[in-house]
């Protein structure tokens, strides 16, 4: 199951899949295997959650639980959203979604298609005005005023 550590809320051994962009986003695939994650466990603290971690990518064929003799490793630290989640009957899958503005993208780019480690040191939830409208286009009948945020004593 997923390993916790001092100060870590997971640490989870994974395979980083494709990377794609959007407009003000990039996102990266993750799987982990279902001996390191359980269900319960994806549902509380990834889905639907903003995570600060660090991802760590070594090269193919390696372990990220496997000691170095010299630094070959890249990591990455960040925060990153997690929309939803996919399950297999060995796997959860799940994407990672940066701000571009917050991020290098050749950085990440180097964790394409490479094992490593997943390791999340804080779980919050992705607030709720953000839900509404990052990552789509405004809906044609949506109201420039629905979009927006307002007080109390604004209305």
């Amino acid at each position: 199951m997923a390993k916790q550590k001092a100060g870590k809320v997971l640490d989870l051994s994974c395979s980083f899949q494709n990377l794609s962009l959007g407009d003000k986003t990039a996102r990266i695939g993750v799987l982990v295997d279902r001996k390191e994650l359980s269900l319960s466990a994806a549902d509380k603290q990834i889905c639907g959650r903003r995570l600060t971690g660090r991802l760590l990518a070594v090269p193919a064929g390696d372990n990220g639980d496997q000691d170095r003799l010299f630094d070959d490793a890249r990591d990455l630290d960040g925060i990153f959203d997690v929309k939803r989640f996919g399950v297999s009957d060995k796997e959860i899958t799940f994407g990672l979604t940066f701000a571009l503005k917050d991020l290098d993208v050749a950085t990440l780019a180097h964790f394409a298609q490479r094992s490593g480690k997943l390791m999340i040191d804080n779980v919050a939830d992705i607030p709720e005005e953000e839900k509404k409208t990052r990552g789509r286009p405004k809906k044609a009948d949506e109201d420039e005023d629905e979009a927006e945020d307002h007080s109390d004593a604004d209305l």
